[in-house]
């Protein structure tokens, strides 16, 4: 009896094929030498960090701050602006940095940020209506590290 891969010819396909990426001079080169690998990653007072081989610095953490909020148009906002230092500092301020609020009692938004290579300096936050308490802010920061 054959051999189900012989009929099909699957060992000679496998074979035959080669994953990979086709580099500037035309020629293939395996997938795996454009994944980056983790050259160190640690946690600070400030939050978590993530440095890889191709230069991306990834910071995350949250920041927990109590908010009453005041009235701008139809909106109520806060303002925090104590500097909140990231964990690892980026080359330079070309971040892309996303924010959540993570708040049970109170559904507040995230306004905008104000962000340096070094810190995330404001951090504004509303909601439809008038409220105080403890609001927490989870982020992600990605830029360069080289």
């Amino acid at each position: 009896m054959t051999a189900l891969s012989e009929i099909l010819g699957i060992n000679k396909l496998i074979n035959a094929v080669k994953i990979g990426v086709k580099t500037k001079d035309n020629k293939y080169t395996t997938l795996d030498k454009f994944l980056s690998k983790i050259v160190e990653q640690g946690t600070t007072e400030n939050g978590s960090y993530i440095k890889y081989d191709n230069g991306i610095l990834i910071n995350y953490g949250k920041i927990k701050f109590n908010a009453t909020t005041t009235a701008w148009g139809s909106f109520q906002i806060y303002d925090y602006k104590t500097p909140v230092t990231f964990p690892k500092a980026f080359i330079d301020d070309n971040i892309v940095v996303t924010a959540q609020c993570n708040n049970s009692v109170f559904a507040f938004f995230v306004g905008s940020l104000g962000v340096t290579k070094d810190a995330i300096t404001q951090i504004s936050v509303g909601r439809g209506n008038n409220a105080s308490g403890e609001v927490t802010v989870v982020y992600n920061a990605i830029g360069r590290w080289k």
